[in-house]
């Protein structure tokens, strides 16, 4: 199985083969170096399809490790916590995506739609939290960051 059979389609999902699946995945992190954040990201979905919420996980985190830049995989990670039901840790998440992005500043490389769902999570957190500070700081952030769309090309996850 290539990488593009895992991006065309949802036949990958139907499959009742979970270890096959896997094992696949495992060879084609082997075999794709710049598509490691991609695989282990599926790796997870996996494991969370099966119920095994600490192996998926153990994916997402990885996936993130791989790729550090792709805020598309914390967003991810972030929503898993939220399906576990953690949400004090899927706040931390998307804190310390928010924070690395300012850090490596507004005029990056590129644009990741990531990015734009964690402002929002972190809008609605901060909504229901009547945290009116935080609110503004993240409304006028979304707002630095749709302008840069304009500036920059969104970036174009898993193509090959």
């Amino acid at each position: 199985m290539s990488c593009k059979d895992w991006q065309e389609g949802n036949e990958w999902q139907e499959s009742r083969d979970w270890q096959q699946l896997l094992r696949d995945l495992e060879e084609m992190v082997e075999n794709h170096p710049n598509k490691r954040g991609e695989l282990f990201y599926y790796m997870g979905v996996l494991h969370e399809k099966k119920g095994n919420a600490q192996k998926a996980e153990q994916a997402y985190r990885q996936a993130v490790r791989e790729e550090s830049f792709n805020y598309w995989l914390y967003y991810q990670l972030g929503q898993f916590y939220h399906r576990q039901q953690n949400y004090k840790e899927e706040q931390y998440i998307y804190k310390v995506a928010y924070k690395k992005y300012r850090m490596e500043g507004i005029e990056a490389k590129y644009c990741d739609d990531g990015i734009m769902y964690i402002l929002e999570e972190l809008i609605q957190y901060a909504e229901s939290k009547k945290q009116s500070l935080m609110l503004m700081v993240y409304r006028k952030y979304a707002a630095r960051v749709k302008e840069a769309y304009k500036k920059f090309p969104a970036l174009e996850i898993y193509t090959l």
